[in-house]
């Protein structure tokens, strides 16, 4: 006599979970089936040109037991004990607490940036200012004549 199968569409009707979640648990079970050398509860079967998982009905009576398991209850969604929510709790509220720190961070080094940025552009503006005295005061100087340059005062009536 030969033991029942299901097909994966008909044992995830059967179990409430979805084909996806029923198929990488059917094949975790082949897996450790050829780990520990027994004969599989679920494996490939030869099917219009191709091959399709299948289930035994020992295999599909196991997971209905093991249904509230933390596996996952019916349709995939993971079973919340307590302790796993406390767990969440507290990792939801250090991620919290790390936030707050990176934006308390983050506001003081925009602060610091936008002080900066303040005195760069003060210092870029004496830089104009003093670039600019600086030309003025080389043109001056070079327009300017000299002591040895000029003309004794003589000159300058004779030639007027």
């Amino acid at each position: 006599m030969t033991e029942q199968v299901h097909t994966l569409p008909q044992a995830s009707a059967l179990l409430g979970v979805s084909v996806k979640t029923l198929r990488k648990r059917v094949k975790v079970e082949a897996d450790t089936a050829q780990a520990e050398n027994r004969p599989p509860q679920a494996y490939l079967q030869d099917h219009k040109g191709g091959q399709r998982w299948v289930v035994t009905q020992a295999l599909v009576e196991t997971m209905q037991a093991n249904v509230g398991s933390p596996m996952g209850s019916p349709l995939g969604s993971p079973v919340g004990t307590p302790q796993v929510v406390a767990d969440l709790q507290a990792q939801l509220q250090a991620t919290q607490q790390a936030l707050e720190l990176a934006n308390l961070r983050a506001d003081s080094h925009e602060q610091l940036a936008t002080e900066r940025a303040g005195r760069i552009y003060d210092l870029q503006q004496s830089l104009v200012a003093l670039t600019s005295t600086v030309k003025a005061l080389t043109e001056t100087t070079t327009n300017k004549q000299r002591w040895w340059k000029r003309k004794p005062p003589n000159e300058i009536t004779a030639s007027t």
